[in-house]
């Protein structure tokens, strides 16, 4: 079962969503849709998506396996497989667009199309298609596979991250470009269904270039903003909130922990500076920040974790401990808005999973979250007997040429 007192969601109750998509950014984006209420069917070449061969594993006792990272990218699913270089897998293929409101690409741009023989707006006029793309759909490097942090490298994002080691930028913690990439698929699409149904929207939904360099450029926004008047690259430690403010910055305890202060506003620092003794550093904050970070510095390291926290706690300074994930589950706030609650999955018992970027209501209660992902090819019977009324041994036939799997 799902969160005590979750809340579920049918807005999208009706809406078939064929995602035809491996990794991180297209199941992102169905999972936003599917907790919504969507129905969404993962087609699968006959090896699965390559997500189900990386470990680490969930195992249960009756011995079966499945990868936990498949596991909670790709809850709710239905997963047909189907052969793309078999003709009768390219017409089952065709069929479920077909019969789709809403395709979810994350192939290269144009390998559907090439494998279809066809062009999409031939086999649904009215589909609304989003694909997810490394490069996205023209340019030099339309055609080339790229990951993440190869996005986030030439989109200029890591090259004001801080150094993880010998002044190399280092490698982004969260898969931000994957993540974000799936989220901006799904808000095209759904916002290319709320103008199906808008009587006073005249626009065309076109096709929905999702891609990672669309979305790891965005997230420069404010950094883009502050170079219109320096003329000068962002780099770490320099710029307003990316570790220069010393009211703005990162610091480590004296038993090693790392805890962040971001008392922005006057006020808020006014609190610290009055829970630390330290009136005088509001002056010094406007004429000499870089010696109040020394000081800053020389504070913290002065005391443990734990000294911190009872001093600052319920202080209006925006402090906060870095906690790791095992951590973070622990938070008191965190558990308040449901997203520490465990998930029972009916294979592989009880998982912690973040169940939905959004509260509904007010106190606030997750939506319900899928509680398992398939196997591969787990609905490929069911599907075919709904969407093209196989009988079992037309479907069997198609298994046996190897159409499907």
């Amino acid at each position: 079962m799902s969160q005590p007192g979750s809340i579920t969601l049918d807005w999208l109750r009706g809406t078939k969503i064929l995602l035809a998509a491996h990794y991180v950014p297209g199941p992102t984006a169905a999972y936003l849709l599917r907790v919504m209420g969507a129905r969404v069917i993962k087609v699968e070449p006959p090896f699965g998506d390559l997500v189900r061969q990386y470990p680490p594993w969930l195992q249960n006792d009756e011995g079966q396996r499945q990868s936990a990272y498949f596991r909670a990218l790709n809850a709710g699913f239905e997963s047909i497989s189907i052969n793309f270089r078999h003709p009768e897998g390219i017409k089952i293929l065709e069929g479920l667009i077909g019969q789709s409101e809403v395709l979810l690409d994350g192939n290269r741009p144009g390998y559907l199309e090439k494998m279809l023989g066809k062009a999409l707006s031939e086999i649904h006029p009215g589909l609304i298609y989003a694909a997810i793309s490394a490069h996205g759909f023209q340019g030099p490097q339309a055609a080339l596979a790229g990951h993440d942090n190869n996005v986030l490298a030439q989109a200029g994002v890591l090259s004001y991250n801080n150094p993880a080691r010998d002044e190399v930028p280092g490698v982004a913690g969260p898969q931000i470009a994957d993540m974000m990439a799936g989220f901006s698929a799904a808000l095209g699409i759904l916002g290319g269904l709320f103008a199906r149904q808008n009587p006073q929207s005249q626009a065309q939904v076109p096709p929905l270039d999702a891609s990672l360099l669309h979305t790891a450029f965005f997230l420069n926004q404010l950094h883009l903003g502050g170079m219109n008047a320096t003329h000068i690259p962002p780099t770490p430690d320099r710029e307003w909130m990316n570790g220069a403010a010393p009211n703005y910055s990162m610091y480590r305890t004296r038993d090693g922990a790392a805890v962040f202060l971001g008392s922005l506003e006057p006020n808020l620092f006014q609190n610290f500076c009055r829970a630390v003794q330290r009136p005088d550093w509001m002056k010094t904050l406007q004429v000499d920040p870089a010696s109040l970070k020394s000081q800053l510095q020389t504070l913290f390291a002065a005391h443990d974790l734990s000294y911190w926290e009872t001093l600052l706690q319920g202080v209006d300074c925006c402090f906060s401990k870095v906690n790791n994930l095992q951590e973070a589950l622990l938070d008191p706030q965190l558990a308040a808005l449901g997203l520490t609650e465990k998930v029972t999955d009916p294979h592989f018992g009880d998982l912690s999973l973040t169940p939905f970027p959004l509260g509904l209501g007010v106190p606030s209660r997750p939506p319900k979250v899928p509680e398992s992902a398939p196997t591969p090819g787990q609905h490929t019977r069911a599907i075919l007997e709904e969407f093209f009324q196989l009988s079992p041994a037309a479907i069997q036939k198609l298994k046996e040429t190897g159409a499907v799997s």
